[in-house]
């Protein structure tokens, strides 16, 4: 008999205190040579009493490629008209901190004029960088709230082609 093991796999081993010590290879647990009954015994009941769940394992990674999506999403940036017409912002974690620290004392951020152009270090005020604050704070939210419906309706799904079609829109 063959036994699918998927990624849940792992946390079957790590409660069984045997991550590390037993691998699965083309269906086949391998044990270093040198490894103690014990452990072969443990392994076995591990693998005995472990159920593939392939709709879980698709939840598994569908929810990690949502993740990765909604984090792009958030970094792709995001428009403000803190400056009196409309600029595009960066929002990765490092310019996001720059937008937090010039939120309290003013200074220097990256934009863009939304209607195009070159993207330009440009002085704010700290009024106008704590309005770029408030609108980073609003895209921020919107994605994530985005992600939080896809996860709710991938965790819902009881077919793999059921999370599959859960996608970033």
């Amino acid at each position: 008999m063959t036994t699918t093991i998927g990624p849940d796999f792992l946390p079957v081993l790590e409660a069984a205190g045997l991550a590390g010590l037993v691998s699965w290879v083309n269906n086949e647990l391998v044990y270093p040579q040198g490894t103690d009954s014990a452990t072969i015994t443990a392994a076995e009941a591990a693998l005995a009493s472990y159920t593939y769940d392939a709709v879980k394992v698709a939840q598994g990674v569908q929810i990690g490629l949502l993740s990765a999506a909604c984090q792009s999403a958030i970094e792709a940036g995001f428009a403000s008209s803190a400056l009196g017409s409309a600029y595009n912002y960066p929002a990765d974690d490092a310019n996001q901190g720059n937008i937090d620290r010039a939120a309290l004392k003013g200074g220097s951020l990256w934009c863009q004029p939304s209607a195009g152009g070159a993207w330009s270090f440009v002085a704010h005020t700290a009024a106008q960088a704590a309005q770029v604050q408030a609108d980073m704070w609003t895209h921020i939210q919107a994605e994530q709230t985005t992600y939080a419906g896809l996860v709710g309706q991938v965790n819902a799904a009881t077919t793999v082609a059921g999370v599959d079609a859960i996608v970033w829109p």
